[in-house]
């Protein structure tokens, strides 16, 4: 049974214009960290040796918000009208066993910030300066807990007195009763226990207490307004009891979308009952398992996977999409076919909800396979001035600046294909074709086959008869519209296809 209530519409009513400016805006995520130096203070070799210990990647390694300003053109040149930055609050600042709190979770003052990256005026040209661009800013936030509780104290037994570092919360009543997580299936341990490991947990807030609840709506309201940010990306959204976001989210007043990390449509589906938007761990899931090179999944476990979220998403045209993020492995840690790559991507950048592509990628990141915990967390969050840097004839650049343009180009002329749901027109063992007007969009996932054709149904191209259907991504003609709307398109080599009808006269 769905979540949804009166109470929990609030959420989505108060921020509804805002879901609609999102839907056609594509979203890079980066790691304010991990960016870009600020200008008068660059060492390339930091965290980027090859050779770097599992300690560098797991400390500061130098960005700021003044090194993201200066490379806000490699950010538009590639297309993208929205960023994703990192929590700014202030953090802990002591060690831990998994280092320090360089990513920006790891809050010890949630009025404060992140000295690391900048101060709050910096922040504030940051937004500025996005804003002279037409670039909205994410801001990640986290209301579920506070920064690990200091690891060298052993005795749990004192855990409850030691809350006098944080602020506000301050006081053993702002806190849940410490327990960890071992249950992520009892909705009540993941709510109200805390994160982490024995040597090293996050203070559960308390979100049940009244005053708790009023400091974090009040503190959510400030930060948005202080900064002008465009959108809170919300942090371990399911760690919090539903009943608690909807007047969290109409505090916030902007567009809000909830880190909900379960696969299963049926968990996660119901938390966009209170919230704008959640980000979409079933697809990544399914793109995952079809795009890899090795074990790969039929094309048909992402059409269900679609039909599914259907069912259990009250609206899939605003979920936040990604091929990997800074919690799971790099998506090109599992395949290295550049066509295969091209195919995931265009799924990516056309398909129903919120694109996010994750910083790196379009330099080719793959995370250290050969490292202990392989392409995840902590080697999928290489600084972006290693290796390549800031490349702009990367072929996979190039290739998400052309979708982003496509992008640009439907909110001008056709405005309608981000409110439109996309129709399934064919799907075999490896090509999925489906229709979302004024596009044929077919993509594969195997490594070399014939060429195939696919059939799009009557009607589907009604007033552009005899029209040339083009596609976007190579400037092929693919097939031609027939008197009754229909079309026949082919597929080469299992390239990408982006078909549009070619406004030349009819022949």
């Amino acid at each position: 049974m769905r979540l949804l209530s009166n109470l929990f519409l609030l959420a989505s009513i108060a921020s509804a214009s805002s879901t609609d400016q999102w839907k056609s805006r594509s979203i890079y995520q980066l790691l304010t960290d991990r960016f870009a130096q600020s200008p008068n203070n660059i060492d390339p070799s930091k965290c980027t040796s090859p050779l770097a210990p599992e300690y560098d990647i797991r400390h500061y390694c130098g960005g700021t918000y003044n090194g993201l300003i200066s490379r806000l053109d490699y950010i538009q040149d590639m297309g993208f009208d929205a960023i994703w930055i990192s929590p700014i609050t202030a953090p802990v600042e002591y060690e831990t066993v998994w280092g320090v709190g360089w990513h920006g979770y790891w809050q010890q003052d949630i009025y404060g910030v992140n000295p690391h990256f900048g101060t709050r005026q910096d922040i504030k040209d940051l937004v500025d300066e996005c804003h002279k661009r037409d670039i909205y800013v994410m801001v990640d936030i986290v209301a579920n807990h506070m920064g690990p509780y200091n690891n060298t104290v052993k005795d749990l037994a004192i855990f409850p007195t030691g809350y006098d570092w944080y602020y506000p919360f301050n006081k053993t009543e702002d806190y849940h009763n410490f327990c960890l997580i071992n249950d992520y299936t009892n909705a009540t341990e993941v709510q109200q226990c805390c994160l982490g490991g024995a040597d090293s947990w996050l203070p559960d807030l308390n979100t049940e207490n009244p005053e708790v609840v009023d400091a974090l709506n009040n503190w959510i309201h400030g930060l948005v307004e202080e900064f002008n940010f465009d959108s809170v990306r919300i942090d371990t959204f399911r760690h919090i009891r539903p009943s608690f976001w909807p007047e969290f989210v109409k505090q916030a007043g902007v567009f809000a979308i909830g880190e909900v990390a379960d696969t299963d449509a049926i968990n996660t589906g119901p938390w966009q009952d209170v919230a704008d938007s959640v980000l979409n761990f079933p697809l990544w899931d399914a793109l995952g398992k079809v795009f890899r090179d090795k074990d790969r999944a039929p094309m048909y476990n992402l059409t269900q996977q679609i039909d599914t979220n259907r069912e259990h998403f009250r609206d899939t045209l605003v979920l936040g999409n990604f091929l990997d993020n800074h919690d799971q492995p790099r998506f090109l840690n599992y395949t290295t076919d550049p066509t295969r790559i091209n195919n995931a991507l265009t799924f990516l950048m056309t398909a129903d909800g919120i694109p996010i592509l994750y910083y790196g990628t379009e330099q080719g990141f793959n995370g250290h396979p050969e490292k202990q915990y392989g392409a995840g967390d902590p080697w999928n969050r290489d600084p972006l001035w290693g290796g390549s840097g800031y490349d702009k004839t990367s072929s996979v650049y190039q290739f998400v600046s052309k979708l982003n343009k496509l992008r640009k180009m439907l909110k001008s002329n056709y405005p309608s294909f981000f409110d439109t749901l996309m129709q399934n027109i064919q799907t075999d063992n490896s090509t999925l074709t489906f229709f979302k007007n004024p596009l044929t969009i077919s993509i594969s996932n195997a490594p070399f086959e014939n060429s195939k054709s696919v059939t799009v149904p009557k009607g589907s191209y009604s007033g552009k008869e005899g029209y040339i259907l083009v596609n976007y991504l190579n400037g092929d003609h693919v097939g031609k519209v027939q008197s009754d709307g229909s079309a026949t398109i082919t597929i080469k080599d299992n390239n990408p296809v982006v078909a549009y009808p070619k406004h030349i006269c009819p022949v």
